[in-house]
């Protein structure tokens, strides 16, 4: 068992000259990283933290001032993988390579057997609701990709496969901010007090449909004196 630690910040009190600093971090895994082991792609992150400060004086050698900024800027992703059936026919071979395998791993071969199955209804075998959540055409059991006109909440993938890897894309914008004084009142006094004000908001979409997405806001503010 490790005792806990004690972490002291200070912010230095500026001078009668002004000065100030700034600084600018960015990378893009673009350009730096690797493919992903399950996708075979770069997960994309980018992440831009810039800001900078500055201060001076008031009063010669009595009242000092600093005000400070920094932004974050991240967009990144978190590969994941989930089962969803294949948005075109896998027969003969059957989804995944498995000869025979279940026709419900294929959205178009599973209505090809429901309409199989009931010969005299035709189309109206499959319903309309249905098929249109599915982005099905009733006539032709082919899948079209999501539109104005389909949902497709099924994943779009055209391939036998049931695996499939998805990227969900997460962002957060993030503002620092603040804004410092000293006052020297006499060689054994002084006073200082400071503002700080932190405002976030984080997006993360949705596994399936960006509109099942998150969205939180953070706001910390400190004020302190002594």
């Amino acid at each position: 068992m490790r005792d806990g630690s004690v972490l002291n910040v200070g912010i230095k009190s500026r001078t009668n000259s002004l000065h100030g600093t700034a600084y600018a971090f960015g990378r893009d895994a673009n350009a730096t990283d690797a493919t992903n082991f399950f996708s075979h792609l770069v997960t994309p992150v980018e992440t831009e933290q810039f800001g900078g400060t500055l201060g001076g004086h008031i009063i010669k050698d009595k009242v000092f001032w600093l005000a400070s900024f920094e932004g974050l800027r991240v967009y990144t992703t978190n590969t994941g993988q989930t089962t969803a059936p294949s948005s075109i026919s896998c027969l003969p071979a059957g989804c995944g390579g498995v000869p025979g395998a279940n026709v419900n791993l294929s959205v178009v071969d599973a209505c090809n057997a429901v309409k199989a199955a009931n010969p005299s209804a035709g189309i109206n075998a499959i319903s309309p609701l249905s098929a249109q959540l599915a982005g099905l055409d009733r006539a032709t059991c082919t899948v079209s990709a999501p539109s104005s006109t389909f949902q497709n909440v099924f994943y779009y993938h055209l391939t036998t496969t049931t695996s499939f890897f998805f990227n969900g894309p997460k962002v957060q914008p993030l503002n620092n901010g603040l804004a410092k004084g000293d006052w020297n009142i006499t060689e054994h006094h002084h006073l200082s007090a400071f503002y700080y004000d932190s405002r976030s908001t984080g997006t993360t979409a949705g596994v399936i449909k960006d509109y099942w997405g998150t969205t939180s806001h953070t706001k910390t503010r400190e004020i302190a004196g002594a």
